[in-house]
């Protein structure tokens, strides 16, 4: 036992007293003791010494050992109390224990009061270190951002924090006691709480268990929310109970709903541009049919029926419909050759490229200057260079109807994280105040959002018209 024990005696008697004190500091040696014999040097006593253990005799003029446990209690609790006294009845003794005394020994029988005086000091020491446990748990479970809600195997709450009062409305006074199923669980998961803790119960199983779940919840309003559940069993002692970790996600789901609106709002978006650029590729198609070949096909069809009337000219007439029948076939070549997707297997990318301003702009009388000196072409998947391929057929296109430029500047470039495209005429060009989002522009960007990519414009009347294209690798 610790050498620098201190023992407060309460003793009117001072020849007890000083037989107490003889017995204590041989038994329990190098033990500090302390007498009093009244209320006053009592209390003096206990903030002077602050003893480890109060020894206190039964009776005494105007203050008796009760009072001295209830003054004890009140101002040091943790204090181990022994009543040792000549005389008391079995009934007192009794008593005395339930308003918290740790033991009593009648004087004529006090050698197992040194063992008694040990063991009341460790339960002292183990209560105390189990309450500081207690008040650490509840302050960090106070503290959790997350509702924390216990129950008993009965279905019972037993804990219920400041933020599950914040979060359901409750206060804990209301619901502790109460069943769950009473509270905070909506009517259709009722019935599968209380099997799950039934199977838990006899199988040892919980479906939920050790792992987090979306569910809903009730608040006191009666308001249904979205909530995140973490549900793990606690076992001490003899004690088994449920742990809930309980998170309010109102706002995530809110802000996934409207996510997802908008995804769903730009995938319309880009069906709707998807479906225009379809029609524009078919008006064109057919105004192509129409205003070219087919008006070479009506002129071969009335050269030929010159034939029936003149008949001396066969041969210069057939010359002429052979002459136009090649037309139609290179107009229908070119024009097949705008439609089908590039053959990147049988064509390199940059040939492709090529050939594209070779059958749109060269043909029309425009220079094009191509750069592709820090451009690798393995820098791009092929869905990547087939939507590069498209960008710039789509801003030919532009250039030859709008732009009436002689030149044409295409660079294509890339490093280690980006690829770049620019596309840049000198033709008229045109207040940027002025450029709108046509089927054009917005079927770029509909293929540039795919690879999270970027158009960018600048130009002037009169100062030609830029295109710059990047987009991540």
């Amino acid at each position: 036992m610790n050498g620098s024990l201190k023992i407060l005696i309460l003793e009117d008697s001072p020849t007890d007293a000083e037989l107490l004190e003889r017995f204590l500091k041989k038994e329990v040696p190098g033990c500090i003791v302390m007498q009093v014999n009244s209320k006053k040097s009592f209390v003096k006593a206990l903030d002077n010494l602050l003893p480890d253990i109060i020894l206190s005799d039964h009776s005494l003029p105007q203050f008796d050992s009760a009072a001295a446990l209830q003054l004890a209690r009140r101002h040091y609790p943790n204090i181990p109390f022994i009543l040792v006294t000549g005389t008391v009845s079995e009934e007192f003794a009794v008593n005395i224990i339930k308003l918290g005394a740790d033991d009593y020994f009648l004087k004529d029988r006090i050698k197992r009061l040194p063992a008694a005086i040990a063991t009341a000091i460790q339960k002292r020491k183990s209560e105390n270190s189990i309450r500081n446990s207690e008040a650490i748990r509840r302050l960090i479970m106070n503290s959790a951002l997350d509702a924390i809600v216990c129950i008993n195997t009965s279905g019972r709450i037993i804990v219920w924090t400041p933020q599950a009062e914040k979060m359901f409305g409750w206060k804990e006074a209301e619901v502790t006691d109460t069943q769950l199923t009473d509270t905070i669980i909506p009517r259709q998961y009722q019935e599968r709480h209380r099997e799950g803790i039934s199977r838990y119960l006899a199988t040892g199983e919980m479906r939920i268990m050790n792992k987090v779940v979306e569910l809903t919840a009730l608040k006191q309003s009666g308001e249904e929310f979205p909530i995140e559940l973490l549900v793990i069993p606690i076992k001490e002692n003899d004690n088994e109970f449920f742990c809930a970790f309980i998170r309010d996600i109102t706002e995530r789901k809110e802000l996934e709903h409207k996510l997802l609106e908008q995804q769903r709002t730009e995938q319309l978006k880009i069906t709707a541009t998807a479906l225009e650029a379809q029609e524009k590729e078919r008006n064109a198609l057919g105004l192509e049919l129409h205003d070219n070949i087919s008006q070479i096909l009506v002129g071969i069809k009335l050269i030929l029926s010159r034939i029936k009337n003149n008949k001396e000219l066969v041969d210069e007439i057939v010359a002429t419909s052979l002459s136009y029948l090649q037309i139609a076939i290179d107009e229908n070549r070119k024009l097949a050759h705008t439609l089908v997707t590039p053959d990147l297997v049988a064509e390199p990318f940059t040939d492709q490229i090529k050939s594209l301003c070779r059958t749109m702009l060269e043909v029309t009388g425009i220079t094009v200057t191509l750069d592709t000196t820090r451009y690798n072409d393995n820098s791009l998947n092929d869905k990547m260079k087939i939507a590069m391929y498209r960008i710039l057929q789509e801003q030919c296109t532009n250039i030859v109807k709008y732009a009436k430029a002689s030149a044409v500047d295409i660079i294509l470039c890339n490093d280690d994280k980006n690829f770049k495209m620019t596309i840049a005429d000198n033709g008229v060009g045109m207040d940027t105040g002025k450029i709108t989002a046509g089927i054009g522009l917005r079927n770029m960007n509909s293929r540039l959002s795919i690879f999270n990519g970027t158009a960018k414009i600048d130009t002037k009347p009169g100062k030609g018209f830029r295109l710059s294209i990047e987009t991540p690798l």
